[in-house]
Order: structure tokens, then C-alpha cells, then sequence
């Protein structure tokens, strides 16, 4: 027995030796494959790095500066503004990448071993990179310019003059956009590395810094980005929208962000009769516009602002607006997250809205998925079955007696008479809904 239990034990021991050498076989090759990874890796880093320092500085040496040295007379003030704005910001940004350039080198040299470390460089640059936001801001308005300036034989002509042999037959504009792709390819790099990387290598904390800071910076250039394309849409719709006599609204407000536009099928009610209409809608963070297509503008029809707009609510299929001195509206076709960024417009907007006097009209819209989607006011059962999908709103207003009031309650005219229908919860009795469907309660 004592001679079977040794075996036993032996054979246990061999078992678990060739258990860890395969183990640690498996462990070496995957590490294997990574370094592999972070080598070409690192040599993309490099190689890249050293095509775009070189870009930029043909981009200040050969386009920008002789452009700003001599004038074009084609050129406007605004376009040389921004141009001498973006040649401030490269010079920050070709120094920054000539410092990172060398110390990249200076790792790698004379070859790449599998204990490099390069975290602890991105992490000492990165603070630098936020220059970019201020390349890409004045980089946009650059392009605009350009953009408006395609048709016309003597700009373009000015443009295919500056071009030298260094650009490589690159134009301006094919340089300009060179910073603005650099720090999303870093972000996806570094993200690549920290991935090739394990933990226990002596580089994977300072990478996974490196690359959260990396992300950050190219977030912020993003959202600067977006921020600044819809300032400038509301600028270009400011000259675009006509407004009726005596309505005048303020697009470049500074609280005032465009959000989309889009096409929609608008039926207009009055009483039992419904017109359609198609409406190009500009919806910003505060309001919504329902405009008609002129040859080049836009004719404002029915404005949905603070001034205008009483309660919002939203259901399944459609939102749902109490507002002044319109009929009621049906914009039908509407997808699901414009439906929802219409609603937190059109709630924002009753923010400042006044609600009138208990002998004043209100109206009623329904922005909708489809014109059948709507319930018909006119029979007592759709009523019920709108009251029954209603649910709660962020928000209220004061009632009559003062009290606090869902912001859900709608007004509709139903014939002559008007019934004030508030939203009951979906514990409602039948006896409740028959009531306020009839107008008894």
C-alpha cells in the first residue's frame, strides 16, 4: 500500500510539472505575439510621427507663412485672421511633436527590446495636446471660407500658387486637416498598445495614464468641434430664416444650441377639418420652428418658444404641446430620437412660459410618428386610451387654486366647448375616465 500511495504521489507530481510548463508555454507565446504587437506598434508611433512633423512644418514654411507674409487680395481679413491664428497654434504644436519625436527616438534606439517604455512620454506631452482645441476652432472657420470660395477662378488660382514642391502636390486645405486626425490616431494607438501590453510589464500603468488622457483631449477636441459647427449653423440660419412682421426671434443667443433639422408631414386642425402640409422643422435646445422652403430661405410658419409654448408631454407614439394662438398640429413620420429631442426642447421652453388666464384658449400639437398614431378627441374611448398611456412628466405648474399641477395636463377643443383633460395615472377607474371624457367632471 505504502509503495501504491508513492507512486500515486509521483505520478501527481509529474502531472502538475508538465500542467505549469504547458502553462508557462501558453504564457510565453502570448507574451510573445504581444511583443510582437507592441513592436510594430511603436514603430507605427515613430513612423507616423516623423510624416506629420514633416507636414506641419511644410505647412508653416511653405503654405501659411508666405500666405500671411504677402497678402493675397483675394484673400479676406477673416480668412488671414484665422490663418495667422492657426500659425500661432502650430508653432506650440510642431515644437510640442519635435520634443516627442526625439524622446521617442532616443527609447528606440538602436532597436526596440521588449522592456521600452513610452507611457511616461505621452503622460509628459499630454497636457500640451489641448493646443489643438484651438487649432480645430479657427480650423473650421478656415474651411467654411474655403468652402465658399470654391467657384471662384481667382481664389482657387491663389491656392495652386503657393503650392510647392515640398507639399508633395498637397494644397492647403489637404494640410490643415493633418492636426485635426492626429490625436483621434493617437487615442486609437495607445488604446492599441495598452491592450499588447500586460500588466506586469513596468510600461502598462504609465500607457493606461497615457491613454485616458489621450481619450480625454480627444473627447474635448470633439465636443469644441461639435460645439463650434453648431454655433456656426446658427449663424448661417440667422441669415437663412425670415420671420413674419413683428416677429423677430434671436437665433445667436447664447444659451441656444442646434440641436437637427429634418422634413416632416404637418396636419393642421381646426375642429373636425385637417390640412397638410410639409414643414422643414429647426429644432434648437429651446425651440422649434416649423418653416416652409423659399429658393434660398426659409419662411418661418409657427414658432414653439418660451413665448408660445404652455405644456409638453410626451407619449409613445408622439409629444404633445399646449401652446398659444395656433391650431392644432400633427407632424407625422417622425423618428423616435428626434421625437424625444423635440420633447426636451419643448419642455425647456415652458421654463419661461406664462400660463394665461382659465378664459383663454389653448391649442393643442401632437408631433407624431404617423397621422393614424393619433387619438381622436372627438370619441370618448380614445380619450380614455390616451389618459390610460399618459405617464408622469418632470415638472409642474400651478393650477387655478395655486396648487402644483402635472405638466402633463392638455387642453382640446372638442366642438365648441373646451375640456381641460388632466393626466390620470394608469390606476384610473373606468367610472373617472367616463367622467372626464364626458365633460362631468
Amino acid at each position: 500500500m505504502a509503495e501504491a500511495g508513492e507512486a500515486h504521489a509521483a505520478a501527481a507530481l509529474v502531472i502538475q510539472r508538465c500542467w505549469r510548463q504547458r502553462k508557462a508555454l501558453s504564457e510565453l507565446q502570448a507574451r510573445r505575439k504581444r511583443q510582437a504587437k507592441r513592436k510594430n506598434l511603436i514603430e507605427e508611433i515613430i513612423s507616423t510621427e516623423k510624416t506629420y512633423l514633416w507636414g506641419t512644418r511644410v505647412m508653416t514654411s511653405c503654405l501659411l507663412r508666405p500666405l500671411l507674409r504677402e497678402p493675397p487680395k483675394a484673400f479676406s481679413k477673416d480668412l488671414l485672421v484665422h490663418l495667422d491664428s492657426i500659425n500661432s497654434s502650430l508653432e506650440v504644436i510642431v515644437r510640442c511633436h519635435t520634443t516627442l519625436f526625439a524622446q521617442l527616438k532616443s527609447r528606440t534606439e538602436p532597436e526596440i527590446v521588449p522592456s521600452i517604455c513610452i507611457g511616461d512620454i505621452f503622460v509628459e506631452i499630454s497636457s500640451y495636446l489641448k493646443t489643438y482645441t484651438m487649432y480645430i476652432t479657427h480650423y473650421q472657420e478656415v474651411v467654411k471660407i474655403l468652402a465658399s470660395k470654391k467657384g471662384d477662378a481667382k481664389f482657387q488660382k491663389v491656392l495652386e500658387g503657393v503650392i510647392s514642391k515640398e507639399c508633395q502636390g498637397k494644397g492647403l486645405k489637404d494640410h490643415l486637416i493633418m492636426p485635426v486626425q492626429r490625436i483621434p490616431r493617437y487615442n486609437m494607438m495607445l488604446a492599441d498598445m495598452v491592450k499588447a501590453t500586460w500588466p506586469s510589464h513596468r510600461d502598462y500603468d504609465d500607457l493606461s495614464t497615457a491613454s485616458s488622457k489621450v481619450s480625454e483631449i480627444a473627447a474635448l477636441i470633439e465636443e469644441r468641434s461639435a460645439a463650434s459647427a453648431r454655433q456656426q449653423k446658427v449663424l448661417q440660419l440667422v441669415n437663412l430664416i425670415k420671420f413674419p412682421k413683428g416677429k423677430q426671434i434671436k437665433l445667436a443667443a447664447a444659451h441656444r444650441k442646434y440641436l437637427f433639422e429634418a422634413d416632416g408631414l404637418v396636419t393642421q386642425r381646426n375642429g373636425d377639418k385637417g390640412a397638410h402640409s410639409e414643414y422643414h422643422l429647426f429644432v434648437f435646445s429651446d425651440m422649434v420652428l416649423c418653416c416652409t422652403r423659399h429658393k434660398d430661405s426659409y419662411k418661418c410658419e409657427i414658432t414653439l418658444d418660451s413665448d408660445s409654448v404652455l405644456a409638453v408631454e410626451r407619449f409613445p407614439a408622439w409629444v404633445e404641446v399646449t401652446a398659444k394662438k395656433i391650431s392644432s398640429l400633427v407632424f407625422a413620420n417622425m423618428e423616435a430620437d428626434n421625437l424625444d429631442a423635440i420633447h426636451e426642447a419643448l419642455v425647456e421652453a415652458t421654463d419661461g412660459a406664462d400660463v394665461p388666464d382659465s378664459d383663454k384658449m389653448r391649442n393643442t400639437i401632437r408631433i407624431s410618428q404617423s397621422k393614424d398614431s393619433l387619438p381622436s378627441v372627438k370619441k370618448k374611448s380614445s380619450v380614455k386610451r390616451m389618459l390610460s398611456m399618459s405617464g408622469s412628466m418632470s415638472g409642474s405648474k400651478k393650477g387655478k387654486d395655486g396648487s402644483s399641477m402635472p405638466r402633463s395636463a392638455s387642453t382640446f377643443t372638442v366642438g365648441s366647448e373646451k375640456q381641460e383633460l388632466i393626466s390620470m395615472s394608469r390606476g384610473s377607474t373606468e367610472s373617472e375616465l367616463d367622467s372626464i371624457a364626458d365633460g362631468t367632471s
